[in-house]
């Protein structure tokens, strides 16, 4: 039986894709005659005995239940091997588990094999030790037979195989699959694992270390969960076959060096949200990541909405038509030789956003596209390119953000200068260096008739600046506050004060308006007054406190004599409601009046100004003491939320109580979390990764949000049917009623396009809305 190696070659012209896989011979034993079904080292086991293995023979006499090295099970098909050395193979029926206990070591032509159709299972407890090491494979299905081979468990096992060290020859439906928490380590030369049709599938908390490669001819790869899986050697260190792919979700961990580091062919790739790779390529003219051979026809995607790491002769390239590269959400930091991101077909398509950061640092190109290829779109993220020629070849990015964007260009990042959006050229991707990020809309003047316009992107923002006066305009049909331009706000009916007396004409108690003048004749003090004194009352609203002051009737009180103080406001005035429509600005004393002081957050935040849409909110969670800024002056309301963070907000709601919960591994005590974290674990409001992992620096994502919302409301009774969002079914299962009762209660609302996004990074602007919307239900 044979096996093709294929291996990526971008030469530096004409960056094709060329290879074959390696061939490994059959089995060591395959074909032997006389070779029992289930058996170790050429001598056929029995059923329901109990051996010792010595000297390449198995014996009985001794052996039980209590003492021994070898026993099989027919009827649970199951295979002990018990604190012993085989120097020779081990020969197993398909569908046999094989249990390890102790430390077992198999020293022979091939290691572990099966003999008819069915499953191999290798498991054994935490404390099992296998050790393989054998000329050709450790571990084999024969392409006679199918199959799935299978290590669970706890296990540590270390293999060095002359040939692959797990192999599944089936030319259909054999499969490889590693989880539990087994920790393989191979360090043979031939690939570590190798399906030819079947998937590779590596899972739970399973860890592996490989000097050499996992592929799969035919077959899909997927590696999730809490997995961590590190392959570095000399050859392509992770490949899927012609038409299949490469999934790395959940919070796994991959590290792949090699001539190419990653490699799904004519298959996809995908990095999932909270799953990271770290890919390097060590070959001349090769890719780090990379999908596709030139002329093939079926569309396939690299995407990234987790983290990844590159660094090659080109950092991630796509190779056949109407394909791309996808980084929706993700963070990739590329470092390359010829080009960050290269598509070699001008059908294919490059896309940044969803607030993506993209990274780029190359001798020659940041994204090397083919001639007349359509335009790579950057909306609302982050990208960065540092060049040794052009930050763009053959080809100008669009940009799309929701509301403007920031931009710098130059030959280096020390020289570059800020370039207006209303600005920018062809020229400006073709800079050595540039920077491209979101931001608030800046500068402009609004007048009457006109909203400021930004001096960065040119466009009107903001509300009209009218400039209404504090006094009031009236007439017999109502009152007004009246702008210049002819503009009124505030127009209102008069209302009507005391009757008029003999001196007093009946006024509006608003504005002052005489609706009937005086009768005649002295009827005393003014109404509700007492007497000829009337008594002033200031409500501050949370400012310092003012006495109440008497004044005699009718007299005016000059308003701009009282002035409170309070911290983190300035002060806007005095008005004559508590929904501050009516301005005083002075008083003029008919009755007892009780004056409102009104207040203007004193903003501390650079990037946030009062036209964002969630100004008023950063108030609250600021001055509420839940959210404070990243740095000095500095909001960042587009970053990204950590999980330590929002558990440490949560836990000040709360009042700060003392913890009792447990601790995670990758908290430390002396952080500001830790605190936080073991409270909200007692009280059922978070949950760890596994493996004793929280996360606390962890981007939070909005159905992870919601439901440490949902649990810290003590879990309410949630709509029981599904939501109208177009992505509903790409939440996660275990946050399905969180999400129905946060969009329920409107605690969380959709995106545009009626999408949900559960997975997607709750940035900080959108947790301080949830944070307001939950607290004022």
């Amino acid at each position: 039986m044979e096996k093709s190696r294929r291996y990526l070659s971008i030469l530096l012209a004409a960056i094709i894709c060329i290879g074959l896989f390696p061939v490994t011979g059959q089995a060591y034993d395959i074909g032997v005659p006389g070779l029992p079904s289930i058996g170790v080292d050429g001598e056929e086991l029995a059923a329901g005995i109990y051996y010792f293995y010595q000297n390449k023979t198995l014996v009985t006499e001794g052996a039980d239940n209590s003492n021994y090295h070898i026993y099989y099970d027919e009827e649970a098909s199951k295979l002990t091997l018990n604190n012993v050395t085989i120097d020779g193979h081990v020969l197993v029926p398909g569908g046999t588990t094989i249990e390890i206990i102790g430390t077992v070591s198999i020293d022979g032509g091939t290691g572990i094999q099966s003999t008819s159709d069915g499953d191999v299972t290798v498991t054994g407890e935490d404390s099992a030790i296998l050790t393989v090491t054998t000329q050709t494979e450790g571990i084999l299905i024969p392409d006679e037979f199918s199959g799935t081979i299978e290590l669970s468990g706890g296990i540590t096992v270390t293999m060095n195989c002359g040939a692959y060290a797990i192999n599944n020859c089936k030319e259909k439906d054999g499969g490889v699959k590693v989880g539990g928490s087994v920790n393989l380590t191979s360090t043979g030369s031939q690939p570590a694992i190798g399906t030819d049709a079947g998937d590779i599938m590596i899972c739970d908390q399973a860890q592996i270390a490989a000097n050499s490669q996992i592929s799969t001819s035919k077959g899909n790869i997927y590696i999730q969960d809490n997995a961590v899986v590190t392959v570095d050697t000399a050859g392509i260190a992770i490949s899927a076959g012609y038409g299949d792919k490469i999934e790395i979700t959940d919070a796994a961990r991959v590290t792949a060096k090699g001539s190419t580091g990653i490699n799904a062919f004519s298959g996809s790739l995908l990095v999932d949200k909270k799953a990271t790779l770290c890919a390097t390529a060590t070959g001349k003219d090769t890719a780090a990541i990379s999908i596709g051979l030139p002329g093939d026809t079926i569309p396939q995607t690299v995407q990234i909405n987790g983290t990844v790491d590159a660094t090659g002769f080109v950092g991630i390239g796509v190779n056949n038509k109407d394909s791309g590269i996808v980084i929706d959400g993700g963070t990739a930091a590329i470092n390359s030789k010829l080009a960050g991101l290269y598509l070699r077909d001008q059908t294919g398509t490059a896309s940044i956003t969803n607030g993506a950061d993209v990274s780029i640092t190359s001798e020659q190109f940041g994204v090397f596209m083919a001639e007349g290829a359509a335009s790579p779109e950057i909306e609302n993220s982050t990208i960065t390119i540092s060049s040794g020629e052009k930050a763009f070849l053959r080809t100008v990015p669009t940009f799309g953000y929701d509301v403007c964007q920031r931009n710098w260009a130059g030959d280096s990042e020390d020289t570059a200068t800020a370039v207006a959006t209303k600005d920018l050229t062809n020229g400006f991707a073709a800079s050595k260096y540039l920077k491209v990020m979101p931001a608030a809309h800046t500068g402009g003047t609004a007048t009457h008739t006109d909203r400021a316009i930004c001096e960065n992107c040119g466009q009107a923002y903001g509300e009209l600046a009218h400039e209404f006066s504090s006094a009031w305009t009236s007439d017999a049909s109502g009152h007004w506050h009246a702008c210049t331009c002819g503009a009124k706000a505030d127009a209102a009916a008069h209302t009507p004060g005391a009757a008029a007396t003999g001196t007093t004409p009946q006024t509006c108690t608003v504005c002052g308006y005489v609706i009937a003048p005086a009768t005649g004749g002295h009827q005393g003090g003014g109404s509700g007054g007492g007497g000829n004194h009337v008594v002033i009352s200031f409500d501050t609203n949370g400012g310092d406190d003012i006495k109440n002051i008497n004044k005699n009737f009718g007299s005016s009180l000059d308003l701009s004599d009282y002035t409170p103080m309070r911290d983190g406001y300035i002060f806007q005035g005095w008005y004559l409601d508590q929904e501050m429509t009516k301005p005083a600005d002075d008083v003029k004393l008919t009755n007892d009046t009780k004056i409102y002081a009104k207040w203007e957050w004193d903003n501390p935040f650079g990037d946030i100004s009062k036209e964002e849409w969630f100004y008023s909110t950063v108030e609250f969670v600021y001055t509420s003491d839940l959210m404070k800024g990243t740095d000095i002056g500095q909001f960042s309301p587009n970053s990204s939320t950590t999980r330590g963070q929002i558990a440490a907000i949560l836990w000040r709601l709360a009042g700060s109580p003392d913890a009792s919960g447990g601790d995670f591994a990758d908290v430390a005590s002396e952080t500001y979390y830790a605190e936080a974290v073991r409270w909200a674990d007692s009280e059922g409001i978070v949950n760890g990764y596994g493996n004793d992992l929280f996360g606390p620096d962890d981007p939070i994502t909005r159905e992870q949000f919601a439901v440490m919302l949902y649990n810290y409301a003590g879990k309410p009774a949630a709509p029981n049917e599904d939501l109208a969002f177009r992505d509903w079914e790409q939440g996660s299962d275990y946050a399905q009623d969180a999400l129905r009762w946060a969009v329920s209660e409107g605690i969380i609302s959709g995106k545009p396009g009626n999408i949900l996004d559960p997975r997607g990074q709750a940035t900080r602007a959108q947790v301080a809305v949830m944070l307001q919307r939950f607290l004022e239900k």
